[in-house]
């Protein structure tokens, strides 16, 4: 029997996923680099011209997925000789046997089996989302799996267009980590250009602020759904929410973020390899970046051999360092203070629920929300219960940046600021971030118990909070449906349609979106 067209491409599109072991844009190249084992005596004998529609020839796209696919597999294997660690679960398995067999009675036994199989159960959820193999292969609700994930990135044209606005408080963090002082200067030799074009070229050697085109702050659970193989809809999809990203600023924010952040983290780290005590608190912050007693050392005397000061930017220039296991902590400490600087989403942010398709769907851009315990309360109560002066200037500024956060965006909204105390100090809170959670868990109560709001969640739907944008998006379509099929269109009803157009929460078109409706 004669296959359709449809039947043809859909064949293809399963090849290509079977090939790459996935649906999910990403490569196996298997235990050996030379000869990967999953396309190991295969051979693609077809002519190029036949091939050339399902292959890619965006820059972005190809780069995005090579960053995916093979760089975690790469690193993975320089760091544990595998990327299935099995060597790594064995000797975790060993350990359990022996604490088992000591163990004094029956019950003990049965809660270390069980602790046993979480913490490996956690573990291989872990190393799965490093390799960005967490997802389904093979599933039967394929095309449900990539419509929700079409929503998704749709959600993220639709709603996202302030998060530059609600990035601002992230400031903060660098006040708490570097110093209100030290940040300001050196924030303002960048802003100014009197750097000289020094901490950009660090950041670009050191591959620090590469979002700016790679657009990577969005590529995780927080943000859009992961890109289909074979997809043709999702690539396009893929584009508008990388061009969004940039018509959005964030793109340009986060690299300037992760750009001051390459220049203060050396400069931190001049200062501490160089000080005589060191106090517990900043032993860990070394130690976090792989740094011990005898790294100091080396790092010390690369430093002072190679490294420079020049218009008061300590700079490591570790390119010239003979040394490469030490200059290789220092870039590695600059990379990661980077990426925490910029908030960028970690492996290990999330409950195991949120790697499922519901959870990512429930969970979409509640990822900044569930991290910040981590990333940034936790942090800060340390460094109070320390006694740093860092920390607590930097929780002030956390809070005025979250006022006038929330100043910005009534402006761009067209509203009035209400700068009441009892108005002003929650929303403060609320936008700087160090609420965390509590928020979204708050106001579907606020809302069924007609209590005071945040102004973040006024234009949502409770069930939107509770569900995730994907949620809202249904209730205000089929909302907008059955009051046109009524044949009474009211305000609220243009306004539940004006929601679902992609750009319309754009901060600078705010105003005129507004206008129009």
């Amino acid at each position: 029997m004669k296959s359709t067209a449809a039947e043809v491409k859909d064949a293809v599109y399963t090849t290509l996923d079977k090939i790459q072991g996935t649906v999910r844009g990403t490569a196996d190249i298997g235990q050996g680099l030379r000869n990967p084992n999953m396309l190991k005596s295969r051979a693609l004998d077809v002519p190029d011209a036949i091939l050339k529609p399902y292959l890619s020839s965006d820059y972005e796209h190809v780069m995005e997925s090579y960053n995916r696919s093979i760089l975690p597999q790469i690193e993975m294997r320089r760091a544990f000789g595998s990327t299935t660690l099995d060597t790594e679960f064995q000797k975790i398995t060993d350990a359990y046997h022996a604490k088992i067999n000591y163990a004094a009675n029956d019950v003990g036994k049965a809660k270390l089996i069980k602790q046993q199989s979480a913490d490996m159960g956690n573990l291989t959820l872990l190393r799965d989302r490093v390799l960005n193999q967490v997802g389904p292969r093979g599933n039967e609700s394929l095309n449900m799996v990539r419509a929700a994930q079409l929503v998704q990135s749709f959600n993220y044209l639709r709603m996202l267009g302030g998060q530059t606005l609600s990035a601002i408080p992230d400031v903060g963090r660098l006040v708490a980590r570097y110093g209100l002082v030290n940040t300001g200067a050196r924030m303002s030799r960048l802003l100014s250009g009197m750097s000289g074009g020094l901490m950009k070229a660090d950041a670009q050697r050191m591959g620090t602020a590469l979002d700016v085109v790679l657009h990577t702050r969005m590529k995780t659970l927080d943000g859009i759904g992961d890109e289909l193989a074979g997809s043709q809809l999702g690539k396009r999809m893929q584009n508008a929410t990388a061009a969004f990203t940039k018509y959005s600023l964030i793109a340009s924010w986060d690299s300037m973020m992760r750009t001051l952040s390459s220049q203060l983290e050396q400069d931190a780290l001049k200062r501490l390899v160089d000080k005589a005590n060191v106090s517990a608190l900043e032993r860990g912050k070394l130690a976090s970046h792989g740094i011990g007693v005898d790294e100091i050392g080396a790092i010390r005397d690369q430093w002072a051999k190679y490294g420079s000061n020049e218009n008061g930017l300590n700079r490591a220039r570790t390119e010239l360092w003979d040394d490469k296991g030490a200059a290789s902590l220092v870039e590695q400490a600059v990379v990661r203070a980077g990426q925490s600087n910029a908030f960028a989403i970690g492996k290990g942010d999330f409950p195991g629920f949120a790697s499922s398709e519901l959870g990512k769907i429930i969970l979409q851009f509640k990822a900044s929300a569930l991290s910040s315990v981590n990333r940034r309360v936790i942090p800060l109560a340390q460094g109070m219960a320390h006694g740093d002066v860092k920390a607590a200037n930097g929780l002030a500024s956390m809070l005025a940046l979250g006022g006038l956060t929330y100043t910005l965006k009534e402006l761009a909204a067209g509203r009035q600021p209400d700068f009441s105390p009892h108005n002003l100090i929650p929303e403060a809170m609320q936008r700087s971030g160090i609420l965390t959670f509590l928020p979204d868990l708050y106001d579907p109560m606020a809302g069924a118990l007609h209590l005071p709001r945040f102004s973040k969640f006024q234009d949502l739907d409770p069930l939107e909070t509770l569900g995730g944008p994907t949620a809202g998006t249904l209730a205000a379509l089929l909302g907008t449906i059955k009051g046109m099929t009524d044949g009474e269109v009211s305000a609220g009803d243009l306004h539940k349609l004006r929601q679902l157009l992609p750009y319309q929460h754009l901060f600078y078109f705010r105003r005129l979106i507004d206008m129009l409706e």
